[in-house]
């Protein structure tokens, strides 16, 4: 067998041209073929609606007040997720069942069957009912017709907007705008239902919170009513009486204190008189009656000793006597400190006793006047959370009353802006794209196997197989004959 690995450039058009009889065949199969498939495929209409949905409201319809922060950051995925809810299944099943109240029953083939199921769902009492009180099939032919309805609807957001396409492709352009506007109609009231039920929920959780408050200012102001009647002003006078005696009780120790501390640096003075040989008796620590008399004898005694000194000589019976009695005068004063001391040990721990036992009674009644101050400051503190309820149950009570009324005159967040309107063509079968497609692929095929069929020819095509397939050489080239 001769051939070559590939076929020259120059030879594709001789190529095409001696099998044009075949790539013309080829060309009018493939249109025939596209005539066919625009004469058996059933026209498909586009039936399409757009809904809008709007921002939950930040502010109150009625007051303007800020009831809410505003989350809603990424408008396309709040958008995708109203799209995704419109092909939620549930969803689907009320359409599903309203379709099938007004007749338009599908086949999972898509086919129209209008009336027919209708019929044979009434005459079959067993069947479930729908919420509009109309029969339905087994739930396996509602699943089905579910996954066919989904395979015929689409919902696209609009970019830079807030409304979403929904559109529905079938066979009657009838059907097909019913069902859009019915799908966009479920979603409407279902995006209301459920507005409405958050709604009451929030009003009813509302409620719930006035009467618990209701209750505990109810409870505050019986507890403090009593307490008005029964134990305040009591208590009042006792804090007075506690103060008052709290009062005099540490002037007493005031004076206790400073009595008992100078009891001690008497106490002090005296022992360290007693302690040194010598008592200065120009700076006595006590004075007493005793004690003033023997330092006035010991005063008129050394004047005397100082007059007798210069008259009389050392050792003079005069200075003699009088030396001997200021020695006991000395004497009786050391005895009368010595008896003193005794007596201001005594004072100093009577003194110190009080002031223990003011120092105690002080104590206790500080706790008193603490204890009765606690209790008012827990009727005051009652009196402060009356008030703050008050205010809650009043400020709840009107949040109430301000949910219930703009519940009623709030705008939708979800509405249809545009019935389902369908074109005039169908979108399927494309005639005049289908015999263009039919007559590209045509060509290429014809001129695929036009090329193909060349190269598998067992013959010599060009000099250059000669050469390399006969290894001999060309003397010549005989030119066609025309």
């Amino acid at each position: 067998m001769f051939k070559s690995d590939d076929i020259d450039i120059k030879h594709y058009w001789f190529v095409i041209l001696r099998q044009r009889r075949m790539i013309l065949t080829a060309v009018c199969v493939c249109v025939l073929l596209a005539v066919v498939v625009n004469m058996i495929t059933p026209p498909t209409y586009l039936a399409s609606t757009r809904v809008e949905v709007s921002k939950e409201p930040t502010r109150s319809a009625l007051t303007g007040e800020v009831i809410a922060a505003d989350e809603w950051k990424d408008d396309n995925v709040a958008m995708f997720t109203a799209a995704e809810l419109i092909t939620a299944r549930s969803l689907m099943r009320e359409v599903v069942m309203t379709l099938h109240a007004r007749g338009i029953i599908k086949d999972a083939d898509g086919k129209a069957a209008m009336g027919s199921r209708v019929e044979q769902a009434v005459a079959d009492p067993a069947q479930p009912a729908s919420a509009d009180g109309s029969t339905l099939g087994a739930a396996g032919d509602i699943d089905k017709e579910i996954d066919w309805l989904l395979t015929i609807l689409s919902v696209k957001p609009i970019p830079e907007t807030r409304l979403l396409s929904i559109e529905v492709e079938h066979g009657d352009p009838k059907t097909a705008r019913e069902i859009a506007d019915t799908i966009a109609q479920k979603f409407v009231e279902y995006q209301q239902r459920v507005r409405s039920r958050v709604d009451n929920e929030r009003i009813e959780y509302m409620k719930a919170q006035v009467a618990q408050v209701a209750t505990e200012v109810q409870d505050l102001e019986s507890k403090l009513y009593n307490s008005k009647q029964a134990g305040l002003p009591v208590l009042e006078n006792q804090l007075q009486s506690y103060m008052n005696t709290n009062s005099g009780l540490n002037d007493t120790y005031v004076k206790t204190r400073i009595e008992r501390t100078q009891a001690g640096e008497k106490l002090t003075r005296v022992q360290q008189a007693l302690a040194d040989s010598t008592i200065n008796l120009d700076n006595i620590p006590i004075s007493n009656e005793v004690l003033d008399g023997l330092h006035r004898d010991y005063q008129q005694r050394e004047a005397e000793l100082a007059k007798a000194r210069e008259i009389y000589k050392d050792k003079h019976p005069k200075l003699l006597v009088l030396e001997s009695e200021l020695e006991a005068i000395r004497r009786s004063i050391r005895a009368e400190l010595s008896k003193s001391v005794a007596g201001l040990q005594e004072d100093y721990a009577v003194l110190q006793g009080r002031e223990a036992a003011l120092r105690s009674n002080i104590a206790q009644t500080g706790a008193q006047v603490r204890d009765v101050n606690d209790q008012l400051g827990h009727h005051a503190s009652m009196e402060s959370d009356l008030k703050s309820k008050r205010e809650l149950y009043t400020l709840l009570v009107s949040k109430v009353q301000e949910a219930e009324i703009s519940g009623q005159v709030q705008s939708p967040l979800v509405k249809v802006v545009e019935p389902a309107t369908v074109g005039q063509d169908p979108i399927r079968p494309r005639r005049a794209l289908n015999l263009v497609l039919g007559l590209l692929v045509g060509m290429v095929a014809g001129i695929g196997l036009a090329l193909l069929m060349e190269y598998l020819r067992r013959c010599i095509r060009t000099p250059k197989d000669v050469a390399e397939q006969l290894h001999l050489p060309v003397l010549g080239m005989i030119p066609r004959r025309a």
